[in-house]
């Protein structure tokens, strides 16, 4: 609910500090969600924590194509996005496949 409660504000955010700025924040924010989560003692805490993650996920999502649109051109535009879209899918793939 966080994140899509979030994500048009983090949207304008990206707007006005720019995707390099945004692109910046945006993983330290999951990161410190993903600390606050581990180190979590009670429920409350533990759902403050997973709505921090829904502030910082909406500006990684919307950033990425948007860096992919203003660093590529043509073809290599749709290769760049296409890239984009499946490597974190194979990069699951492969690391669930070595687990085995």
């Amino acid at each position: 609910m966080a994140y899509i409660a979030s994500a048009i504000p983090c949207g304008i955010l990206l707007d006005r500090i720019g995707s390099r700025t945004a692109l910046t924040l945006g993983p330290f924010i999951v990161a410190a969600s993903a600390l606050a989560r581990g180190l979590a003692p009670d429920y409350v805490t533990m759902l403050f924590a997973v709505m921090l993650f829904g502030v910082g996920g909406p500006i990684n999502s919307a950033g990425g194509p948007n860096i992919v649109t203003q660093w590529f051109n043509g073809q290599s535009r749709g290769l760049a996005m296409g890239i984009y879209m499946t490597g974190p899918v194979i990069g699951g793939i492969i690391a669930l496949t070595m687990t085995y």
